[in-house]
Formats: C-alpha cells, sequence, structure tokens
C-alpha cells in the first residue's frame, strides 16, 4: 500500500481484462434463462388456486384474528399515488361559460337522460 492508503494497481494485470464476446456469459453456470418466470409464474398459479379454494376463509379469520394485520394488507395494496384528473382545468373562463350556458339551455329545454343527448320534455319524463 502507499501512504495515501490506496493500493497500487498492477498496469500489466489491467492488460488482461477484457469485456466477454456477445451472448457470453460470465457466470455460465448461473441461473438458466427464463427460469426465475417460470417459477414465478408457476408460484402465481398455485397461488390463486389456493386462494380461490380457501381466500374469503383466510380473509375472514385473518380479520377476526390480527385485524391491525389485516388493515396494513389493505393499505399496502392501495395505490401510493392518486393521479388527479381535471379536464376543464385547461378551459378558459370563455369555454366554461360557454359550456355552462349550453349546459342551462339543455336543461331549460328538458331533462336529459344518463347517455341521451336528446333534450326530452318535463312531460316525456314522468
Amino acid at each position: 500500500m502507499s501512504r495515501s492508503g490506496a493500493k497500487k494497481v498492477n498496469e500489466r494485470s489491467l492488460q488482461n481484462l477484457r469485456p466477454f464476446p456477445k451472448g457470453v456469459s460470465g457466470n455460465p453456470g448461473g441461473t438458466p434463462k427464463g427460469l426465475r418466470k417460470t417459477l414465478q409464474g408457476d408460484f402465481l398459479r398455485e397461488l390463486s388456486k389456493d386462494f380461490g379454494a380457501h381466500g374469503a376463509e383466510a380473509i375472514r379469520q385473518a380479520r377476526e384474528d390480527d385485524p391491525l394485520g389485516y388493515i396494513r394488507t389493505i393499505a399496502a395494496l392501495m395505490p401510493k399515488e392518486v393521479e388527479l384528473v381535471r379536464p376543464l382545468e385547461a378551459l378558459n373562463d370563455d369555454e366554461l361559460s360557454a359550456i355552462a350556458e349550453q349546459l342551462r339551455s339543455a336543461l331549460g329545454a328538458g331533462s336529459v337522460r344518463a347517455g341521451d343527448s336528446t333534450p326530452r320534455s318535463p312531460t316525456e319524463v314522468n
């Protein structure tokens, strides 16, 4: 070691370093390709079968025996972020006023059923 405490690098040993050729693994005895996906798939299929057979009872038992763990599990399944969508935010005041006027006109001409853009008279509603 040098006085600075860093190890001295042998320049000759660095000359032997080179990347592996394309398609050649540096760990030939490593995990076979696709094994992790196969294992995960098998596990999830079996878990799904077991949950189908015993899930409702397991949930009931967890709720009764460990209410705090039950709530933690529910919280862990909830999304961490919620996307807030505001479709009217991009409209200016004139555009919002025009939409409001169109709605007033439609409501004034009669009721509008959900999914029906044709206004109907009040006598047709009842």
